[in-house]
Formats: structure tokens, sequence, C-alpha cells
């Protein structure tokens, strides 16, 4: 998929985010004003992960590698 504005490649994060709970069988909110225990993540190659938030150490950024592999996700 190819977006041309960061609320592009948002509503396209959530919508995904809101199939994987969905077929999960999970309730789900979203991250806006929200106190979460997980974020989930959807990268440029279309991967998703859901990650524990006490797992997450950067305020910024997270970065996505080996570490953070255990945590991927599919429909």
């Amino acid at each position: 998929m190819k977006f041309d504005t960061n609320k592009e490649k948002g509503n396209s994060g959530l919508g995904m985010a809101i199939a994987y709970f969905t077929t999960k069988g999970k309730e789900y909110k979203t991250v806006v004003n929200t106190n979460v225990d997980y974020i989930f993540i959807l990268d440029v190659e279309q991967k998703m992960y859901l990650i524990p938030k006490k797992d997450i150490v950067n305020k910024s950024t997270i970065n996505l590698g080996k570490r953070t592999e255990k945590y991927r996700v599919d429909i």
C-alpha cells in the first residue's frame, strides 16, 4: 500500500488493529486518550505487532527488531 499522508497511514493501521482484535474475539480501545495495556503496530511491510506497554521503554520511538519479533501477530 502507498499512503500520501500520515492520516492515511494511521487510518490503515487502525483498520488492521480492529481486524486483528475482531478475528481474535477480543475487545479493543483506540489509543487516543485511553490507558492501554498493549500497543498495536503495523509496520511498512504489513507486519503486525502487539507489544505490552510495560515492555516499551522508549519515550518517542519504538524500534522493531529481534527483541520485538516475539510480539508479532497474524490475523
